[in-house]
C-alpha cells in the first residue's frame, strides 16, 4: 500500500542516490551539487513544496515521486519510481494514487505526461492507467536527448 507524503530535501538528495540499470541509467539523476548548480526544480523548496509529492509505504520508506506542472493546455505529470520497485507490477497501485490526488487538485483539467519512446516497460503502464499516445519528438535534456511521447490521459 502505498501513500502521499511531503517530498523534503532530504527526499529529493536521496532520488539523487537511485541507480538504474542499462538503458534506464539515462534517468539516474545527477550528484545533489550538481543538480542545485545546475539549478535543477527538484533542488528548489518552493517548487517541491508547490509540485511534487513522495509516496512511500506503510513504513515511510520512498518509493517513488511524482510531480503536476500546470500550463496553459493541461497538467504536466512527471514521475519517478525507485529502482528496486520498477518492473515489479506496482505501477498500477502507484498510477491509481497519483490519478485520484490529480483529480483532486485539478478538476477538470487534462493530464499529459512524457516518456521516452524506449521505456516500453513505463509506456504499458501509462496505457492501462488510461494514457494515450498523442505526439512523438526529439528533445534535448539536460541527461540526454532522446524520442519522446507524449501521452495523455483519456479516462
Amino acid at each position: 500500500m502505498y501513500y502521499l507524503s511531503e517530498f523534503t530535501e532530504e527526499r529529493a538528495k536521496a532520488v539523487c542516490g537511485w541507480k538504474y540499470e542499462n538503458e534506464y541509467s539515462v534517468y539516474n539523476f545527477p550528484a545533489w551539487e550538481r543538480i542545485q548548480e545546475l539549478h535543477f526544480d527538484i533542488t528548489d523548496a518552493e517548487v517541491r513544496k508547490n509540485q511534487y509529492c513522495a509516496v512511500v509505504d506503510e513504513t515511510g520508506t520512498l518509493c517513488g515521486y511524482f510531480l503536476f506542472r500546470p500550463n496553459q493546455n493541461a497538467v504536466m505529470l512527471g514521475l519517478g519510481v525507485h529502482p528496486a520497485y520498477c518492473g515489479k507490477g506496482y505501477g498500477a497501485e502507484l498510477m491509481k494514487l497519483i490519478l485520484e490526488e490529480f483529480r483532486s487538485r485539478y478538476p477538470g483539467r487534462e493530464l499529459e505526461l512524457e516518456v521516452r519512446g524506449f521505456n516500453q516497460r513505463a509506456i504499458r503502464c501509462y496505457s492501462h492507467a488510461g494514457f494515450q499516445k498523442i505526439s512523438e519528438y526529439f528533445k534535448e535534456t539536460p541527461i540526454g536527448a532522446d524520442t519522446y511521447l507524449r501521452m495523455r490521459l483519456t479516462r
